[in-house]
């Protein structure tokens, strides 16, 4: 079971795409961490 769900994120910096489709799930008791 996910916490929450991150889908189809798309992230630009500028002009530059930096993330591209990206699907994420954040379980339930567990430390992510984005660096």
């Amino acid at each position: 079971m996910n916490k929450f769900d991150i889908e189809n994120l798309d992230l630009f910096y500028g002009e530059n795409q930096a993330l591209k489709s990206i699907n994420l799930p954040i379980p339930v008791r567990q430390v992510t961490a984005l660096i």
